[in-house]
């Protein structure tokens, strides 16, 4: 039995590599042995609503994922993106405001998608009082902890990871013909 952990950086390999579809499957099967772990729902979920167009199927999986685990940020934007696909904005409101919830890394860019929702909802005074929320949040920097890391390692590239950019910004340092 291989543990859902490693399920999912294989799946996210398979993801790099625009096999999402078999990413789906890899993820799926994990969760015969791990029903409850909400995670492997919230990148299956995700997989279903961005890349393989079956909506319903991830709101199956990210619903299940929100009950698991009600903390879990980027559950709380995929369902906030999969009800304004349903042009139920004030649900997608409801989502990102319990992704607020707390502290936060991405807080500026979940204000930012507050605020996109509140345009979608013509509710201009909000958006622009949320813009401006989230463009005067402080950016978290990690100088030190990259100095650290540099001075113990031998790193050659860096990428700042949020959101899907796990899938998206490696790719763009590694070397043609090497995987990581």
């Amino acid at each position: 039995m291989t543990h859902w952990k490693e399920v999912i950086r294989n799946a996210d390999v398979l993801i790099s590599e625009n096999k999402i579809a078999e990413a789906v499957v890899l993820m799926e099967a994990a969760l015969f042995d791990n029903p409850d772990v909400a995670l492997l729902h919230n990148n299956i979920g995700w997989a279903y609503l961005h890349h393989l167009e079956n909506p319903e199927r991830a709101f199956v999986h990210l619903e299940y994922a929100a009950k698991i685990d009600p903390r879990l940020v980027s559950v709380r934007i995929h369902l906030a993106t999969y009800w304004n696909h349903k042009g139920l904005f004030r649900l997608a409101e409801t989502e990102l405001r319990a992704a607020l919830e707390g502290e936060n890394p991405d807080r500026p860019y979940i204000l930012y998608l507050l605020a996109r929702n509140y345009e979608l909802l013509t509710e201009w005074t909000m958006a622009t009082r949320t813009y401006k929320e989230a463009l005067m949040k402080p950016t978290r920097l990690y100088v030190k902890n990259v100095l650290a890391a540099l001075a113990q390692h031998n790193i050659t590239a860096l990428a700042h990871i949020t959101g899907g950019g796990l899938i998206e910004n490696p790719p763009r340092v590694i070397a043609e013909g090497l995987q990581a």
